[in-house]
């Protein structure tokens, strides 16, 4: 069975985590080990590996370790018929501190579960140095037939160290579990709890956030309908009208996110027992207590909050320029308000929609569910057959990154464009017009005047910028500093345009005797004064019923 034995000497890599080391086998064990370098993916700051210092001698089906607690659950039996499969051994200087800290007995456990699937082994070639012969192909009387020279080759190519190989000898195909790396238990490590207490402080700032959002949204819903007085002077306007409906969604998405990682499934979706623990669950998504159709709600509703005030926003800054640069009158902003209110919301509906209907709304490792992959490690370039199986019947979405960019991430660039072209083309016409000396408004006299009004008016945009475009960029490289940002910045926005919308900038910026006008003027329609006289008794009404408030 084991014609070269002699050639499968190999250098124990773990002797240096112990001064004790036994071994009960007549012949030389074969040590199988890794390190997160070998899998091409940058290993984070959680362990997610098996750690533990053993060694297995194929030969003899016998396997030797420091610590005889973390096999006491497995029979002779059960080794022998799992001899050619064996679990993911992470060799680093600090594995000894982490046993340290790990709970022997809920090793055990995980390491009885992950031996009988982790068909795949994955070793550094510091441990190879022995190896005399190697076959070309693999065994295919063995367990792992059906894996194919190829698939070696392929994943050899994703190695980054040199030093590091895939081996084929006459005994087993050596390649990576990559589902083993990411997803099977571990001990409870101080990484794991450094992880959950992180996703946890992120959940407490969303909440603080998406209150604040929720408090400034309702506060300007109120101010401009509260009352049916307020309803009749405030809602004839179209501003007015589009700022409603971005405080209506921003409140949608506040709610949703305020909700965070509660709405999250409690557990793996299918049978999952056997190719991701629950408690790597529990690490992932801590507190998760929903389920998946929480979820898909959540995510439905972020989405239809999000493009909602995005795209209404980018029509707040259309509807500026066409009064302000191109002097549309009420009868022309009609037509344009009709495609504003159709295309916003039906888009909103259908995004929404789409990702709802091909499962996309999943749960996302920031904090909430939105366009993802779930479970994630299904996302992973290269999977081993066992798990793809897996992920082949329980596997939500699919091709993550491209969808984000279609739904979500693409529109949203595209309006962050349209708005900045419009403030763009707002600042030089203004600029232009007060180096003409052109007179606009009925109190803004001076330049600086101008200035300030102009800036109020453009305040709601400058919020979208400030919110989304930070949020944006830190989703796509989603590392622990972007998530940080994004926990504060995604729903702050109806905070800020609430105080936007109560005067304190202008209170502060703006003279004393001039920030009750300013609050007065109108500060969307600019209408170009004639050379000879001031604005006729037309103009100033139109001037008046496209004012701000």
């Amino acid at each position: 069975m084991c014609e070269n034995c002699d050639a499968l000497d190999a250098q124990n890599s773990f002797s240096s985590l112990s001064s004790s080391s036994s071994s009960s086998s007549s012949s030389s064990p074969r040590t199988i080990l890794a390190h997160p370098a070998m899998f091409g993916v940058p290993w984070t700051s959680t362990v997610t590996a098996v750690v533990m210092k053993t060694t297995i001698d194929l030969c003899n089906d016998t396997l030797d370790s420091t610590d005889s607690n973390i096999f006491s659950n497995w029979s002779t039996n059960e080794l022998n018929n799992n001899q050619y499969q064996t679990a993911i051994f992470y060799d680093d200087p600090a594995a000894a501190e982490w046993i340290g800290s790990c709970d022997h007995s809920k090793m055990a456990q995980t390491v009885e579960k992950l031996y009988p699937f982790a068909k795949y082994l994955l070793i550094s070639k510091d441990t190879l140095t022995a190896f005399q012969k190697f076959d070309e192909e693999p065994d295919t009387n063995l367990s792992l037939a059906s894996v194919m020279l190829e698939d070696a080759k392929e994943i050899n190519s994703m190695f980054q160290n040199e030093t590091d190989a895939l081996i084929v000898d006459g005994l087993i195909l050596l390649t990576i579990d990559v589902s083993s790396r990411a997803y099977i238990d571990t001990c409870n490590c101080r990484q794991d709890v450094t992880d959950v207490e992180r996703k946890r402080t992120w959940a407490i700032l969303f909440r603080v956030s998406s209150s604040l959002s929720i408090l400034g949204s309702t506060y300007i819903l109120l101010s401009l309908v509260g009352t049916s007085a307020r309803r009749k002077k405030n809602m004839p306007l179209l501003f007015n009208r589009l700022l409603f409906s971005i405080c209506c969604f921003d409140i949608l998405s506040s709610v949703a996110l305020f909700c965070g990682r509660w709405a999250a499934p409690s557990s793996p979706p299918g049978d999952f027992e056997k190719y991701y623990s629950q408690e790597r669950w529990d690490i992932d998504y801590p507190d998760a207590s929903g389920s998946i159709a929480t979820c898909t709600l959540q995510g439905i509703m972020i989405q239809l909050g999000v493009c909602g005030s995005t795209v209404f926003t980018a029509f707040l800054a259309i509807q500026s320029l066409l009064v302000v640069k191109y002097s549309w009158n009420e009868k022309q902003m009609k037509k344009v308000e009709i495609f504003f209110f159709a295309f916003g919301i039906s888009f909103a509906v259908l995004t929404a929609t789409i990702a709802a209907a091909m499962e996309m709304t999943n749960a996302l490792n920031i904090g909430f569910c939105w366009i993802d992959i779930s479970p994630a490690p299904c996302d992973l370039e290269r999977l081993g057959p066992l798990f793809d199986e897996y992920c082949d019947e329980n596997v939500r979405g699919s091709d993550p990154l491209l969808y984000q960019i279609g739904l979500a991430m693409g529109w949203a660039f595209l309006t962050l464009l349209i708005i900045i072209y419009a403030m763009a083309s707002l600042f030089f016409y203004v600029r232009h017009q007060e180096n003409r000396a052109t007179r606009w408004t009925l109190t803004a006299q001076t330049g600086r005047q101008q200035k300030l009004v102009l800036a109020r008016s453009m305040m709601y945009i400058f919020v979208y910028l400030i919110v989304w475009l930070p949020s944006s960029i830190a989703i796509v490289f989603d590392t622990v500093a972007a998530a940080t940002v994004v926990t504060i910045a995604l729903p702050s926005q109806g905070a800020l345009n609430a105080i936007i919308y109560s005067g304190v900038v202008e209170r502060y910026c703006i003279p004393r005797q001039t920030a009750r006008q300013a609050a007065i003027t109108s500060t969307v329609q600019f209408s170009q004064a004639t050379a000879s006289g001031d604005l006729s008794t037309e103009e100033q009404d139109r001037s008046n019923r496209w004012s701000f408030r």
